[in-house]
């Protein structure tokens, strides 16, 4: 009996420390920082990061800006690339920078999504 409970245990532990794994593939990898650049923009930097042992490909950042509403001011979409092509090798890190064309004060409510193929 005392076998089968410490093969149980045993188990469970096994099955609980896979849950801790990421599951995303790519993270931004630390804060994204904004600014507003001398035309008024919004304008952010930031990383992106290949949490995966493969190769990533087609990384895309998607950037909406809310609203006092919560309506739709600006929906852009950035490929997130390196100077090895479109993809993300595995534990890469890589910068962005990028800015939006609305102004600073129309921008009440910000999401940043990551995809990828």
């Amino acid at each position: 009996m005392k076998p089968l409970l410490i093969s149980l245990f045993s188990l469970f532990l096994f099955i609980s420390c896979d849950s801790f794994e990421s599951k995303s593939k790519i993270s931004f990898y630390g804060p994204i920082l904004e600014t507003v650049n001398e035309n008024g923009a919004l304008e952010y930097i930031g990383r992106v990061v290949n949490n995966s042992s493969k190769e990533v490909k087609s990384v895309k950042l998607k950037y909406i800006v809310k609203d006092n509403k919560d309506n739709i001011v600006e929906a852009t979409t950035y490929d997130i690339s390196t100077r090895k092509g479109d993809y993300l090798s595995p534990r890469e890190i890589v910068d962005f920078k990028f800015s939006i064309r609305s102004k600073s004060v129309n921008a009440f409510n910000k999401e940043f999504v990551l995809k990828h193929n």
